[in-house]
């Protein structure tokens, strides 16, 4: 046993082979303490229980304060040598970002994990077998990702279900769908928060991302064409099947739901919307440049940016965390293969574009109070998913 300092409080445990899985500790638990503690056992022949105070994605040096600080600065820049060494110092943040994912990647632990994190989604989601559902229906679970840190399946607790006493039992579920075979981490977590808002905004035309649309109160995503029909993308929870949309929120009617997907075991929070006026609506990202032209796939560590109306802004972060699974706060559909990045939204934001460069990353879903991170579900699962069939983004439309 080895007891060290750390700025988190883990207590790592092995399974012993003839005791039921997860259900003994190598030591007294204290969870979520203050006490900067680390107890760890080692075992060659069964994955690791971890428990962690916080999510381990934010063990990932962001530097958010830092960033919002420098994007601030930059905004303000005059100067073109003053933008360069603002936009240089952000870089330098990007790199140390990327290089921490390389120092922590163990891409045959990954494998492995991540095909057993496919199993625990499915079970979850109601997807496998009864059996199956029943062991997890008292696991109170919000977030299902990918511990980097630890190279571990992380599964996040509702912190109020997050304790002594439910853990080992929460081990014991997981474990009895995963195996003893991979490492596996709880954390505690809130239900990220799928809000809108009631904010006012401009009447725009043209009407270009990011900007306000109602009745809900959310955000442009971009502009599309959708079965011969332009209009733009946003956030499945937003809106309603065939729903009136207005530009801004309570202004006049821009056009109609065409299509729209936010059910249970979704793997895309996104609809789209038909302009049915004269209001065009242009390749533009208010608040940001340069201008969209191409989508990328995300990767941890790469940079991003949120533009939303709820920010009215841009907020800026990094990706800490693909293909993770979350479960609405109030309707607890769950939605999976999204985005986690370190950029902060807030309610109106969702359905805002997530843009890197100029690539379209994803469209804003949902935030978590707890640490401050944004949830996206990627374009590539808008333009795969059966619901938005033949959709085409409007770079030069």
């Amino acid at each position: 046993m080895k007891i060290q300092n750390n700025k988190k409080t883990k207590i790592t445990t092995t399974i012993i082979a003839a005791l039921v899985i997860g259900l003994i500790m190598s030591s007294p638990m204290t969870v979520l303490s203050n006490v900067n503690a680390q107890i760890q056992s080692v075992s060659s022949t069964h994955g690791r229980n971890i428990v962690l105070d916080q999510p381990s994605s934010t063990q990932v040096p962001v530097q958010k304060q830092l960033r919002d600080e420098l994007m601030t600065k930059l905004k303000v820049a005059q100067s073109e040598s003053s933008k360069a060494e603002i936009s240089s110092e952000l870089g330098k943040i990007d790199v140390s970002v990327q290089q921490w994912f390389k120092d922590h990647e163990n891409p045959t632990k990954e494998k492995i994990v991540r095909e057993k994190q496919d199993v625990l989604d499915d079970v979850l989601a109601g997807k496998a077998t009864d059996t199956g559902l029943h062991l997890t229906q008292n696991l109170p679970w919000s977030v299902v990702t990918y511990d980097y840190a630890d190279n571990a399946l992380e599964v996040s607790i509702v912190p109020q279900y997050f304790n002594s006493t439910t853990i080992p039992k929460y081990f014991e579920m997981i474990r009895s769908i995963v195996g003893d075979q991979i490492d596996v981490a709880l954390s505690p977590q809130n239900y990220p928060q799928t809000t809108t808002c009631t904010g006012y905004t401009a009447t725009c035309s043209p009407m270009e991302g990011a900007i306000q649309y109602g009745p809900s109160g959310c955000s442009i995503m971009y502009a599309a064409t959708y079965n011969s029909q332009k209009g733009f993308v946003s956030a499945g929870h937003c809106v309603s099947a065939s729903q009136s949309i207005t530009q801004p929120s309570g202004g006049s009617t821009v056009g109609s739901v065409v299509a729209t997907k936010y059910v249970n075991n979704t793997n895309c929070d996104c609809s789209f919307i038909a302009n049915n006026t004269s209001r065009n609506i242009n390749n533009q990202v208010l608040g940001y440049t340069p201008t969209p032209n191409n989508t990328a796939p995300p990767f941890v560590g790469m940079s991003v940016t949120m533009c939303g109306t709820g920010t009215l802004g841009c907020s800026s972060g990094s990706v800490v965390g693909i293909h993770v699974q979350i479960k609405d706060m109030t309707t607890h559909i769950i939605v999976k293969d999204t985005i986690e990045s370190s950029y902060t939204s807030i309610g109106g934001d969702s359905g805002g574009p997530v843009i890197s460069g100029t690539a379209l990353v994803g469209v804003q879903s949902s935030h978590n109070t707890m640490t401050g991170h944004s949830f996206a579900s990627p374009v590539g699962d808008i333009v795969s998913s059966p619901n938005f069939s033949g959709l085409t983004w409007c770079f030069s439309c």
